[in-house]
């Protein structure tokens, strides 16, 4: 469903999902610059979605990049 290049961008989207479940479970406070580094990962991770579906015809891509961000998250 989506190319192999697009998968290894993706998995750094379990950065923001851990930065996350650190903030709820742990109660665990960020500074500024933590958040601006997540914030800086989510847009790359934004261009990269974007760039793997532009051009696209079918819906496959675009169901490929939401299962794999919704596997990381579980």
């Amino acid at each position: 469903m989506v190319a192999g290049s697009v998968y290894s961008m993706m998995r750094g989207f379990i950065v923001p999902v851990t930065f996350v479940y650190s903030m709820v479970f742990l109660k665990k406070s960020f500074s500024r610059h933590h958040f601006t580094a997540i914030g800086l990962i989510m847009c790359g991770l934004v261009m990269v979605f974007f760039a793997s579906i532009n051009g696209s015809k079918n819906d496959t891509k675009i169901l490929g990049v939401i299962m794999l961000l919704i596997s990381m998250c579980i």
